[in-house]
């Protein structure tokens, strides 16, 4: 149950939050497998769950410390 938001920003970080607890949940059973897309079927909740996979992407990559990633320079491919 998320706490009722008391501004917009607020209402943003619940969705927010909501979605990342969806994602941490890895599989579903059935009966939650229905109520994951009931809940995804909003367009605000689609829109929250793909920025939290975005950012588990990323944070992933960084992790592996891939070239680019939390500000590493890239090599100049021209050379120069």
């Amino acid at each position: 149950m998320v706490d009722e938001p008391r501004t917009p920003g607020d209402a943003g970080q619940a969705v927010l939050r909501e979605a990342a607890n969806w994602a941490a949940r890895g599989e579903l059973g059935p009966s939650d497998q229905k109520r994951f897309e009931a809940w995804l079927s909003e367009p605000l909740h689609a829109l929250a769950f793909a920025r939290v996979l975005e950012a588990v992407g990323w944070a992933a990559l960084a992790s592996k410390g891939e070239p680019g990633q939390d500000g590493l320079q890239l090599d100049d491919p021209t050379g120069g």
